[in-house]
């Protein structure tokens, strides 16, 4: 988020209330019943927090990333210094993570996603899956990663004072694309099923340095009432009948 919202026009509302934040990270426990992270590389982070926790059974390991995470545990008087048997804990709670964190298994690199979309635009699959979706909104509404957002202006009775205000939106969402003179870019739900998952896959990714921006946590599988949200298997889908090359 932060990169995202450094881009093009620097979002001082954003960045306004970030820099003031402190974020406190923790080893994943109990993970969603639909958790791909490791698939995705993201079982595990050694950044974008101040303060990562690790609960390794009868205590926490605590490790500060940042001179706000320094300034933090400073103030954790009661703590003492993690001992070589707490790190090989906190390494193993790591390895389990990245091998169990995978109830839908990714059949291709991460890394290949962006170029597999670069050649499935035209696959029959947007369509199918698009077939028997409500365009709800609910898999962008919980993705941690989705971003995009409206921009309203209310005008008082007075007609001359008012305020303006942004909330979440999201591009499954008809209308989300819709502008002056009612022309609407993907009105299509098979237009704007296949917007998403190549945001996640291939668009984001070109604009950070080709970190897909999925983190695995598997809420929009849980969220899908017609069950067709599952990134993974769009990918594998996909995989298997393009290839892997």
């Amino acid at each position: 988020m932060d990169e995202l919202f450094r881009q093009d026009n620097y979002d001082g509302h954003y960045f306004s209330r970030r820099e003031i934040a402190t974020i406190i990270a923790c080893d994943v426990v109990t993970p969603s019943k639909n958790v791909f992270a490791s698939s995705m590389g993201a079982a595990t982070t050694r950044e974008g927090c101040d303060v990562l926790l690790t609960d390794i059974g009868d205590s926490y390991v605590a490790e500060a990333f940042t001179d706000k995470g320094e300034k933090l545990l400073a103030k954790a008087t009661g703590s003492t210094k993690a001992e070589n048997g707490d790190l090989e804990m906190r390494r193993q709670v790591w390895e389990r993570n990245k091998r169990e964190l995978n109830r839908h298994e990714l059949r291709c690199s991460v890394a290949y996603l962006p170029k597999l979309l670069g050649r499935a635009y035209d696959h029959p699959v947007w369509e199918e899956k698009a077939a028997t979706c409500f365009a709800c909104g609910s898999c962008n509404q919980v993705c941690p990663t989705c971003y995009c957002f409206n921009v309203q202006d209310d005008v008082n009775w007075d007609l001359a004072t008012g305020r303006r205000e942004r909330s979440w939106d999201g591009c499954m969402l008809d209308g989300f694309t819709k502008v002056a003179g009612e022309h609407e870019f993907r009105k299509e739900k098979a237009d704007r099923f296949r917007h998403r998952l190549y945001r996640k896959g291939k668009y984001v990714p070109a604009k950070i340095g080709g970190r897909i921006a999925c983190v695995g946590c598997g809420r929009c599988v849980g969220a899908c009432l017609p069950d067709i949200a599952n990134p993974v298997k769009i990918y594998n889908r996909l995989a298997d009948d393009l290839g892997i090359k």
